[in-house]
């Protein structure tokens, strides 16, 4: 009797179509569930959103790293968001394979939403591929499609990082959108940018009463983002057509 063993290929899709090639290549570790345990502040802040999505009704979610959660430290959250049903379930420091592992390990299971407000990769950058991250990134959104077969998907463009244009990390943010600003011609997924409203008009240059450090987001920022992102949601959601 003859035993077969059939070994699979890892293959790297183009968001384009096609595959690049039917050799096997190293596992992404951008995709790869991983927690940070070690980070009692990071335990902490993953078992509140899991309690807060337990409890009542959320019919948006927003997913994210410290500029998603960022949010709820301002007046623009509760100002545009929070009549909405609205779930914050960003945490600071996330990357992708973070922000997979929370939603296998509790978020999934725990909600229901319409729209989910998906913008993560950033703190990838400094440590995997743009390719990688984009990969993660489209897993993510399949995933969410599998899970919450009701929900549509505002995914957003990396806000910009870095001074300058020339800047190795604007660099790298620039190049993650565009390899998911594809995901968009899905009819469940809304691609957005926004980098526009945070960079000077004619230099590109940052500026510290846009973003404090030149990452992360000041409350004037927030309030311009909502004014920006809110509409959209309320799309995405059927509400606006209401005047709700």
């Amino acid at each position: 009797m003859k035993t077969l063993i059939f070994v699979g290929l890892a293959l790297i899709p183009f968001f384009s179509g096609g595959f690049a090639s039917a050799e096997p290549v190293p596992r992404n570790p951008a995709a790869i569930g991983k927690p940070r345990f070690t980070n009692p502040k990071w335990r902490i802040r993953h078992q509140k959103i899991l309690n807060q999505a337990r409890t009542g009704r959320h019919d948006v979610v927003f997913l994210g790293d410290s500029i998603t959660e960022g949010w709820i430290y301002t007046k623009a959250w509760a100002k545009y968001f929070k009549g909405l049903q609205s779930l914050n379930a960003g945490i600071g420091g996330d990357r992708t394979d973070h922000l997979l592992w929370r939603l296998e390990n509790g978020l999934y299971e725990a909600l229901d939403p319409k729209v989910v407000v998906l913008m993560i990769g950033t703190n990838n950058a400094t440590v995997h591929r743009a390719q990688d991250i984009a990969l993660a990134i489209k897993l993510i959104t399949d995933q969410i499609m599998h899970h919450w077969p009701k929900a549509q998907i505002l995914l957003l463009g990396l806000t910009p990082g870095g001074q300058h244009p020339h800047q190795v990390r604007r660099k790298e943010h620039d190049k993650i959108n565009r390899l998911i600003a594809p995901l968009g011609q899905n009819p469940r997924i809304t691609y957005l940018d926004t980098k526009e409203l945070f960079v000077h008009q004619k230099t590109g240059v940052i500026t510290k009463d846009v973003m404090w450090d030149y990452l992360h987001l000041t409350k004037k920022s927030y309030e311009r983002w909502g004014q920006v992102i809110q509409p959209r949601v309320k799309d995405l959601l059927g509400t606006r057509s209401k005047g709700l």
